[in-house]
């Protein structure tokens, strides 16, 4: 018999692995080049705010000789407060051989180049101005340095080549419609070493990459300082003449500028009332050719290749100043200062806290002819008030000071109050002298004293001529009370009584060395860098000071050096400093 056939043999059932199942792993999807533009872009827009952030609360310092052999280089580093303050906590700790990472390091300029200035542009930019090439020779060019994206692109050329020249970053041009500062600010350049440089200035259109010429100085300057005063007015300050350094100051208002440009200006200060009639806008950089300078008050000491300083007003103080501080230098005698000095800035907001409301309407253009005739009328029409009836009743009183109201709406507030004194002598010396000595208000007496003035005069065509009539004195004081009111704008020259708000120097704290041909900048607020600078064996400083206005110290205190932000040991004299973030 057949035997079945045989089964073949079965596996086993396979037994469930333990090992979990790996999941499947997904490859990243690949960018597209829009999207990792789009990323670059992003990550871009991020580091730059974070600069940004900490150009804030710091100062940048430019170009300069450097170094032994003094040596031009074109270096950038910029500073932030809290590093000053961490320097001075290294060196009590015995930490300040740890010093890297202080600086922020700058894009290097095209251009090597000392004896430059620096004026500030916002967003993280500077405006290094002229200065000396590695030859000694002028330079009329300028650059922009970005601390942002780290570039360095040319600017405006100058008129004329120009080294140991200020710049001050201008609050124009202005939004017609906010009146706010709008676009590139404009930048006066002053003085200087140059062909002609010493006593002329230009405006610097950054947007049209123009010159345009500027208000003629008083005195010829360079190696000088300058500064906005407040919110209207550039004040120059120090330098050399053609002699010696000096001690005189300028300010030139940029509101009020002359009809034309050949015009002779009206030599008065500017820091009084001003009405919205009396300022004109400049709309071009070319209107500033018609801005005037006018003498300010003179420094305690002469000084030239110093530093100076804008100080806003301390927050915590309400009825603070903010400040112009003038730092180092060299005097006539050649020697370096440690001195400083600084003047409080007098904004007429001040006068109208407590000055009288007639002192805001004074107006001070007193040139135009609609000014003048009113003037003229007004006076006229006082005279007349005082000429008429020896009745004294409240509507005459009211005409009277009527028609000195309008004298002092149009003319200014000194030629206004003449026109009232001798408006009022007029009218005194009209209606009557008093009869009486002992009682001269008695109205009787007046009304005979003026009944018997036609008498008395008929007898003096006979024979004997009278006594003139006495004429009524108008007390000195009376006429001066309102000018001192107004403030040091109005102060009658050879008048030597204390006036309140005169604009003056006083003594700033003392640095540690004596400098010349440094730099200063705000950091922030409260703090103050002064870097570099010629020491008084003639070397080149690496080190730097600073003043902490919350500190209360009366004397600066050591900064970090500048070779701990450099490729090597090397000092910074004659170089220039400015903020790269700032608010107009």
């Amino acid at each position: 018999p057949s035997k079945p056939p045989s089964k073949p043999p079965s596996k086993p059932p396979s037994k469930p692995s333990s090992k979990t199942p790996s999941k499947e792993t997904t490859k990243p999807q690949a960018l597209t080049p829009e999207e990792e533009e789009q990323l670059r872009l992003d990550e871009e827009r991020l580091r730059q705010e974070a600069v940004l952030a900490r150009l804030a609360n710091a100062g940048c310092i430019c170009a300069g000789i450097a170094g032994v052999d003094g040596a031009v280089h074109g270096q950038t580093l910029a500073l932030e407060a809290d590093m000053c303050r961490r320097s001075v906590r290294a060196r009590s700790e015995g930490t300040q051989g740890t010093q890297g990472g202080m600086w922020m390091p700058g894009p290097s300029l095209a251009q090597a180049r000392w004896h430059c200035c620096a004026a500030a542009l916002g967003d993280g930019q500077l405006l290094v101005v002229g200065g000396f090439d590695e030859s000694g020779l002028p330079l009329d060019t300028t650059e922009v340095v970005d601390f942002v994206t780290g570039s360095v692109e040319p600017g405006p050329k100058l008129s004329i080549p120009r080294a140991g020249s200020a710049a001050v970053t201008l609050p124009l041009p202005l939004d017609e419609e906010s009146a706010e500062s709008a676009g590139m600010p404009w930048i006066m350049v002053l003085g200087g070493y140059g062909a002609d440089a010493g006593a002329t200035t230009e405006v610097l259109d950054l947007e049209a990459m123009k010159s345009h010429p500027g208000p003629t100085l008083l005195t010829r300057r360079a190696c000088c300082v300058a500064s906005m005063y407040g919110e209207d007015e550039v004040m120059v300050a120090g330098g050399f003449d053609e002699f010696a350094s000096v001690s005189s100051t300028e300010f030139i208002n940029l509101f009020k500028l002359k009809h034309t440009a050949v015009a002779e200006p009206c030599f008065q200060d500017s820091s009084g009332p001003k009405g919205p009639e009396d300022e004109e806008v400049p709309l071009h950089p070319a209107d500033l050719g018609r801005a005037f300078a006018v003498p300010g008050p003179e420094m305690l000491e002469r000084r030239a290749a110093c530093t100076a300083v804008e100080m806003p007003k301390p927050e915590q103080e309400k009825r603070g100043r903010s400040k112009v501080w003038i730092i180092g230098g060299t005097n006539e005698r050649g020697q370096r200062l440690a001195t400083s000095e600084w003047i409080e800035v007098i904004l007429p907001d001040h006068f109208e806290e407590d000055g009288p409301s007639l002192q805001r309407r004074l107006s001070r253009r007193s040139s135009r002819p609609e000014a003048v005739a009113a003037a003229a009328a007004a006076a006229a029409a006082a005279a007349a008030a005082a000429e008429a009836p020896e009745t004294e009743n409240a509507d005459e009183n009211s005409v009277e000071s009527a028609s000195a109201a309008d004298a002092l709406d149009a003319l200014g507030a000194l030629e206004a109050l003449e026109a009232v004194a001798q408006a009022e002598a007029d009218g005194a010396e009209a209606t009557a002298a008093p009869a009486d000595p002992e009682d001269p208000e008695d109205p009787e007496a007046t009304a005979e004293a003026a009944a018997a003035e036609p008498e008395a005069e008929d007898e003096a065509t006979e024979g004997e001529a009278p006594e003139p009539a006495k004429e009524e004195e108008i007390e000195q004081d009376e006429l001066q009370a309102p000018l001192d009111e107004a403030g040091p704008s109005h102060v009658r020259p050879g008048d030597t009584r204390d006036t309140r708000d005169t604009r003056h120097f006083a003594p700033g704290p003392s640095m540690l060395l004596p400098r010349s041909g440094l730099a200063a900048v705000r950091l922030s607020e409260v703090v103050v860098l002064i870097a570099g600078g010629v020491g008084p064996e003639g070397e080149h400083l690496d080190s730097t000071e600073f003043f902490d206005f919350e500190d209360r110290k009366e004397t600066m205190q050591q900064g970090p050096c500048l070779s701990w932000g450099c490729d090597g040991p090397s000092g910074f004299s004659y170089c220039a400093a400015g903020r790269a973030v700032v608010e107009f």
